[in-house]
């Protein structure tokens, strides 16, 4: 009785690693790309720059004068704008 295919024996677990190895990239990657996209930064600039383009549009077709109030709200979300007039 001998050793029998001895590369064999040493491969196997090596691709196993090699696998594992690649996954675990994949997965960084993959959960690092998402949190980019949907990063409440980005959602929030977006957001605001809309609301301002809509804010500036009201005001040039306001007929009177305008009175902004600002609300304070808690961190992590995007600030509120009201207009009064």
């Amino acid at each position: 009785m001998g050793f029998k295919n001895k590369k064999g024996m040493l491969e196997k677990p090596l691709w196993v690693i090699i696998d594992l190895v690649i996954l675990f990239l994949v997965f960084y990657y993959s959960a690092s790309y998402v949190d980019q996209v949907t990063s409440r930064i980005g959602f929030e600039k977006a957001y605001l720059s809309r609301d301002v383009v809509l804010l500036i549009n009201t005001i040039y077709a306001a007929p009177s004068d305008i009175e902004l109030q600002y609300r304070r709200i808690p961190y992590g979300s995007a600030m509120g704008l009201s207009i009064i007039g």
